[in-house]
């Protein structure tokens, strides 16, 4: 959409986007984007993205790195998806020339970890709710993709895509690899493809190989929320100035990561529209479950008795577009007397909704803000009072729920008490009160 079209969305509209998210998703921007925080912030907080270079403005630059250093570079172009156009390249004859626009030249991780030989990728979704505050939650399912050949950083081998891309849309057309298309109904959605695996049974491969999971997802956050501050700057205004309703914009992604053998995530790019197509069962498992459950973050609800109700007229329509009643519904305050919903101010309002927001998030998970979003405020360039004023009510309810657990701890008898109760029993001694 541009920019100006969000003008026309009314208040219980919804839409799944941001203006100027381009600049996460289009990936000379990302590079743009992440290496002016690296240059800000230094390499020890913005080094998950490898070393990349736009064509044709960086050309002499990535000269100079490929004297310096003899290393496999992957090529991509900087608006395609689907794994279009992407090589691996050696030499600084094989790069793009000036004519054929612009192309992103990175580093290529030529010592990934391996599930059982195959290299593969992680599809992170996450999906954000508001830029301002800034609210960013992540799927506690997705898709692990694997390569259809087994790994080998052989210099000759440099050109087979099925050994070295991860993409599905590539990986598919491998005839050695068999992705049953038509097994929906299927017991184990996890057998319908050899090149792809759900997140829960990526973990058990995972922890079979020594992998810290909970750390490295903890890691796979920092990279999420590291990646998404670095536009808050761009889009926050744009949001501010065409958005008429705070509450019309959501936005879900598709994060790339590649983890390491060091067990180090690796952003590899953004997904502006992830594909929702379920040509497996376990796509269909997956993506039905994270579709449906972004809807219910965004309080997209179903209509009762389809048009029927609305007298044959389009949902769409002016008639429907202007129903004066329609924003009531959406209004988090309603159920509050008018005097008190007068006191409320809008800050407050806002702050509300989002903790009201993370009750039915589902299998999201709130990544920002959190417990540990302090530590991020360093990382915006302005520092928002209602971004400070959210991350405070946050802490606030984290010190209450570990209060009430250590409270209910203490009405709970301890295991000390316990087994000292159960080896009495085990004796004959009884309990208390025996006579």
């Amino acid at each position: 959409l541009k920019a100006y079209a969000f003008k026309a969305f009314r208040p219980w509209q919804r839409v799944n986007q941001f203006p100027r998210t381009w600049e996460l998703t289009r990936k000379d921007a990302l590079a743009h984007n992440l290496n002016r925080m690296r240059e800000i912030h230094g390499d020890r907080s913005f080094s998950f993205m490898p070393l990349c270079f736009v064509l044709p403005k960086e050309r002499e630059a990535l000269a100079e790195a490929m004297r310096k250093r003899q290393r496999t570079w992957i090529v991509k172009p900087a608006g395609s998806a689907c794994g279009r156009g992407i090589y691996l390249a050696t030499k600084l004859s094989q790069m793009p020339e000036m004519k054929e626009g612009n192309w992103i030249v990175s580093e290529y991780i030529d010592r990934p970890l391996l599930i059982d030989g195959f290299k593969f990728d992680l599809r992170i979704y996450v999906a954000v709710t508001s830029f301002h505050p800034l609210r960013i939650y992540v799927h506690e399912e997705g898709l692990c993709r694997l390569a259809s050949r087994q790994y080998s950083n052989d210099p000759s081998l440099v050109r087979d895509r099925f050994i070295h891309l991860t993409n599905y849309s590539i990986n598919k057309k491998n005839k050695e690899v068999a992705i049953n298309a038509n097994t929906l109904d299927q017991n184990d959605p996890e057998e319908s493809s050899s090149t792809k695996l759900s997140f829960s049974k990526l973990k058990e491969k995972l922890s079979l190989l020594g992998v810290n999971c909970n750390q490295l997802w903890k890691d796979i956050d920092d990279v999420i929320i590291k990646t998404l501050i670095s536009i808050e700057e761009k889009v926050t205004p744009a949001v501010q100035q065409f958005v008429s309703h705070r509450n019309v914009c959501f936005q879900m992604f598709g994060f790339d990561i590649l983890v390491d053998d060091q067990h180090n995530p690796w952003l590899m790019e953004v997904n502006f529209s992830p594909s929702l197509n379920t040509d497996t069962a376990l796509d269909h498992r997956v993506k039905s479950q994270v579709l449906s459950d972004v809807f219910n973050l965004a309080k997209i609800q179903p209509m009762k008795g389809g048009w029927k109700e609305m007298g044959g007229k389009s949902p769409y329509s002016t008639e429907v577009a202007m129903d004066p009643h329609a924003p009531e519904r959406f209004d988090m305050t309603r159920h509050l007397r008018k005097k008190e919903r007068m006191k409320i101010t809008a800050d407050e309002r806002v702050v509300r909704e989002a903790l009201e927001e993370g009750r039915r998030a589902g299998g999201f998970r709130r990544a920002f803000p959190s417990p540990r979003a302090p530590e991020y405020l360093q990382f915006f360039i302005s520092q928002r009072p209602l971004n400070n004023r959210l991350i405070g009510k946050v802490l606030e309810q984290e010190l209450v729920n570990r209060q009430r657990q250590a409270d209910l701890d203490n009405l709970l008898p301890s295991p000390d008490r316990l087994s000292r109760k159960t080896r009495r029993r085990r004796r004959g001694g009884g309990g208390e009160g025996r006579q």
